[in-house]
């Protein structure tokens, strides 16, 4: 059986938030969820429910709430950057949380912009043990770089996978046929792919993980990268190599998946991922139907 009660709290109580609760005793971890973007805190496709849902199954409790100006929370005065904002507010959240019973080992849940703020509040708060972060778009908030540079290269990278598995098709050389294709895209696709094979034009730029490294060596992370998601195409090699060389790293890629995760079915291999990096932590709760 699943509790879930209304939380308001934070400066001024302007932030709003959902608690799930087994009935029972809880254990550890416990879960907060950010927003996705704009996203209300249910989630993208009520991914966050779902999974605060199942985790409550397995006797884990989580909270999930919505961001100033996002949601039910009221807006933040003053003109702070909505970053600093997100992170304050996240603080928050944690120190609403942590007076519950069992809420001594906290991860963070986050997806896209969620996901790049779970790892700055990661680095700054002891108190975050974990985070699941969900097609992250910049994992090197504390390093000097152009994340802008990566993205670019990136979301070429992202439309020549697309266009390459669309290239054996025989619809789609129909819809380009019948002049229903985006001819200027593919043009553009085409001239990245080529600039690509000349050497002065290849991608040099390695993107700084010192981040991921520094949370590493007091947590663990389990990274999911959408395999339709730039994020993909952005972190995919980079955090391959830096799980090899960290064990609390795990990444998980999920085929046949967009950036918000539309398929039901990529929502579902989420959720089997996330049971089957808690089954490995050691005070996590196995799922009922493993009791």
């Amino acid at each position: 059986m699943i509790v879930q009660r209304p939380l308001i709290f934070g400066p001024g109580n302007r932030l709003v938030g959902v608690l799930a609760a087994p009935r029972g005793p809880a254990h550890t971890p416990a879960f907060v969820f950010l927003n996705a973007g704009l996203v209300h805190r249910v989630g993208p496709h009520r991914l966050h429910v779902k999974v605060a849902r199942a985790l409550a199954g397995r006797g884990l409790p989580s909270l999930r709430f919505d961001l100033s100006g996002l949601g039910d929370s009221a807006a933040a005065r003053g003109d702070t950057p909505f970053k600093d904002v997100a992170i304050a507010d996240t603080r928050a959240a944690l120190d609403a949380v942590e007076a519950g019973p069992n809420w001594r080992d906290i991860v963070l849940f986050g997806l896209c912009s969620g996901a790049d703020i779970a790892l700055r509040v990661a680095l700054e708060d002891p108190r975050v043990t974990g985070l699941v972060l969900v097609n992250p778009t910049d994992l090197s908030p504390q390093c000097e770089h152009d994340p802008e540079d990566s993205t670019r290269e990136a979301r070429a990278s992202l439309q020549m996978r697309l266009y390459r598995g669309r290239l054996f098709r025989w619809g789609s050389w129909m819809r380009l046929l019948r002049g229903k294709s985006d001819v200027r895209a593919i043009g553009r696709t085409a001239i990245m792919a080529a600039r690509r094979l000349l050497p002065c034009f290849r991608p040099g730029r390695e993107i700084p993980l010192n981040d991921c490294r520094t949370f590493l060596t007091r947590g663990r992370a389990l990274v999911i990268l959408a395999e339709g998601s730039v994020s993909w195409d952005m972190f995919h090699k980079p955090l391959s190599g830096l799980a090899h060389a960290h064990p609390g790293l795990e990444l998980r890629t999920l085929r046949g998946a967009d950036h918000i995760l539309t398929p039901s079915h990529s929502q579902v291999s989420l959720m089997k991922s996330l049971d089957e990096w808690l089954d490995g932590w050691p005070s996590a709760s196995p799922p009922p139907d493993a009791r």
